[in-house]
């Protein structure tokens, strides 16, 4: 899934004021803050795209047969691809359904 641009370029723009900022003044918490905003919207935006994608899938397939994969032994591989928490979440979406 492809995150929308403004979304990320957002988030960059936000994160080099953050570092920017001197540690220690008020000000440092309201960019803190400010960028706790695109990261939640970006957090959204997955979470809808991935429940949107289990509910289209229960919907059209009756028997749902998953391949069994060892999460923790995929995510504690440091070159292995990275939205494997993705994946356990969609597992759990699609049982849920």
């Amino acid at each position: 899934m492809k995150l929308p641009f403004c979304a990320l370029a957002g988030l960059e723009r936000v994160s080099r004021r953050l570092s920017r900022t001197p540690r220690g003044l008020a000000r440092r918490a309201k960019a803190r803050a400010k960028r706790a905003r695109p990261h939640a919207r970006i957090a959204n935006i997955r979470q809808d795209a991935l429940h949107r994608f289990t509910t289209d899938l229960a919907r059209r397939f009756c028997p749902r047969v998953i391949e069994d994969l060892n999460l923790r032994g995929r995510m504690a591989n440091r070159h292995g691809p990275a939205p494997l928490p993705t994946w356990a979440l969609f597992l759990r979406n699609l049982s849920l359904q």
